[in-house]
């Protein structure tokens, strides 16, 4: 086999295996933003009620997930929220869930 051929072989694998990656990353990110969302929708719900448990609940979840993904605009806006549910400040709150949706 000559060197060209080889060449191209592992192109062709490099290639194949970051695919796979990109593909693998893509179903995770997807993942995280369908929680993320479910998770707002929890938060919307929760502020709809007043229940400041369900609030400081759901901003932790968003926040631990958007580190997870690092997303620091979501995990910082929802550090905030969070924050805000366990001092009952509901005006803060609703600022911040505002800004974060």
């Amino acid at each position: 086999m000559s060197v060209y051929a080889k060449d191209l072989r592992s192109l062709s694998q490099n290639v194949t295996e970051n695919k796979e990656r990109m593909q693998k990353r893509f179903e995770l990110c997807e993942g995280a933003i369908m929680e993320i969302s479910d998770s707002i929708l929890q938060l919307k719900k929760a502020l709809a009620r007043g229940d400041i448990m369900n609030i400081e609940n759901e901003a932790n979840r968003i926040k631990n997930r958007a580190a997870l993904e690092d997303e620091e605009r979501i995990k910082n806006l929802d550090f905030k929220l969070e924050l805000a549910a366990k001092r009952r400040d509901l005006r803060s709150v609703i600022e911040n869930y505002l800004e974060l949706a």
